[in-house]
């Protein structure tokens, strides 16, 4: 309940029992130290090498988990403290709860990827001991099922048994002392690595802000509204908008991401995660077009894994290319090609337009063939969720919110309409008819055009409009797509 109460929901995408049983604690990561991280135990030959090759989950499942001389420290410590304070057996239960949920599913002690198992994401039941028992609370209880690093759980663990040494060490007993001194001298890293390591980060962190958010603010202002396409878990883009000032819609982190799409825009909404489909370079267009993003980068660097390691290789570069020159085409933006992104924004002829106007623009590249801007990327300029494509129309889509104000409707498609049909605007919840434009009548024909038109005055905002095609008696349709847009205004006289 505490959980739901604050995060706002039950539950995001949850990852199968195979997930959490690969990100576990291994009770062998638990006793004996990864090589390279701890200084004394490599020096005195107790560490163990691992790898990805050989181990389920990654690098930081064993370079995080080795907790045995602070875990048997605290049993101790409980021990000696279990009649002076309750806190003491208080400790002990988080620290017990903590560990049984990093075991997570099933009881490993060093569990081995099986031969030609290339991927290490997931662990079958039968490569562990035993079942924990803990699989129902993994699959079922919210928060709980949404850990799926189980060994994560050792956090709880560290700190509840790190407390337990402190509350003995301050009832001033020497071998308590002695005690947290080992476990802190067992502890430390390779000063001169460890040294050298965050002096690494720190060069990092200055040749970042060097090649990218230098070169960035050239372009951008403070308060800008940014948009980082295609997106995904953009980790990088959290320092980027915190250090340019910037509004941006991305963010680092699946759940955080989950939320934020949310309250994105419908336009935005409609473009898949880290995928260049044929009608993306128009829905990326659209959200210049409806003033959703002030500007749109287009990055070269993989925004996840350049925050982990810079300078970042130019990994989607070539496959922007042929987007960035399909846009450039349409003549309503303009391209700032740098060496880690491209940058795109509405030219200033276009700005002038105003933004009904451009929308238009955008569609009209419909009927001019948009296949000729870039066939392989770019098949129809009008997009999702101005427009939807053929092979979107025949499963019920999102409705539209829609302000206040008049709005001109075109519906397109082929075939044989006797002109009896309708088109019916409605409100999805409560059926509230807010429009009813006829079919315009046609003898047939294969190619795309007008099937209807007409106009829809909306008092109020509507949340969820939505356009339904009812077709007259021996009417054979094929609907391709939709445009609503705002009615254009009438052009002033002069006098």
């Amino acid at each position: 309940m505490l959980y739901i109460s604050y995060v706002g929901t039950s539950h995001y995408e949850t990852a199968p029992l195979e997930a959490f049983r690969a990100w576990s604690l291994d009770l062998a990561f638990l006793a004996v130290p990864s090589e390279g991280v701890h200084w004394i135990p490599d020096a005195l030959g107790w560490s163990s090498a691992r790898s990805e090759e050989r181990f389920f989950g990654d690098r930081s499942v064993w370079r995080t988990t080795f907790a045995a001389p602070l875990v048997l420290g605290a049993l101790w410590a409980w021990w000696r403290m279990r009649r002076s304070t309750v806190l003491a057996t208080g400790l002990l239960a988080a620290l017990l709860l903590g560990f049984y949920m990093a075991l997570g599913p099933s009881l490993k002690i060093q569990a081995t990827r099986p031969p030609g198992d290339q991927t290490g994401k997931a662990m079958a039941a039968e490569h562990a001991l035993a079942p924990t028992g803990s699989a129902g609370l993994s699959s079922r209880v919210p928060g709980l099922r949404d850990m799926r690093a189980a060994y994560r759980w050792l956090a709880l663990t560290v700190f509840s048994a790190w407390l337990l040494l402190m509350l003995w060490l301050s009832a001033g007993q020497r071998a308590a002392l002695l005690l947290a001194a080992a476990v802190g001298l067992l502890n430390l890293p390779h000063i001169a690595q460890k040294w050298n390591e965050d002096a690494h980060n720190r060069e990092m962190f200055l040749r970042i802000d060097a090649d990218l958010v230098q070169d960035l603010r050239r372009f951008l202002g403070r308060g800008e509204r940014v948009a980082f396409l295609p997106y995904g878990n953009d980790v990088l883009v959290n320092y980027l908008a915190a250090r340019l000032g910037l509004v941006s819609y991305n963010i680092g982190g699946d759940k955080n991401l989950a939320e934020a799409r949310r309250h994105w825009p419908e336009t935005l909404r409609q473009i898949p995660m880290a995928s260049m489909e044929e009608g993306f370079p128009a829905q990326a267009l659209l959200l210049l077009a409806r003033g959703e993003a002030d500007a749109l980068v287009l990055p070269y660097i993989d925004l996840l894994w350049a925050a982990h390691r810079w300078p970042g290789p130019t990994v989607f570069k070539e496959s922007l290319r042929p987007v960035v020159a399909a846009m450039r085409k349409t003549n309503l933006v303009s391209v700032t090609e740098r060496d880690h992104y491209a940058l795109i924004r509405l030219d200033a002829a276009a700005r002038a337009a105003g933004a009904v106007e451009l929308e238009a623009a955008v569609l009209r590249h419909r009927a001019a063939g948009a296949v000729e801007l870039e066939a392989a990327v770019l098949r129809h300029l009008c997009a999702p969720p101005i427009c939807l494509r053929r092979d979107r129309f025949a499963s019920p889509g999102s409705p539209a919110a829609l302000a206040p104000g008049q709005f001109r409707v075109r519906v397109y498609g082929a075939g044989v309409s006797n002109g009896q049909g309708r088109v019916e605007a409605l409100s999805a919840q409560s059926g509230f008819r807010h429009a009813s434009i006829a079919l315009l009548a046609r003898p047939g024909g294969g190619e795309s055009s007008l099937l209807a038109e007409g106009y829809l005055n909306l008092p109020h905002r509507v949340e969820d409009l939505e356009l339904r095609v009812s077709p007259g008696e021996g009417d054979m349709l094929r609907v391709d797509g939709y445009e609503v847009l705002p009615r254009p205004r009438p052009a002033a006289k002069v006098p």
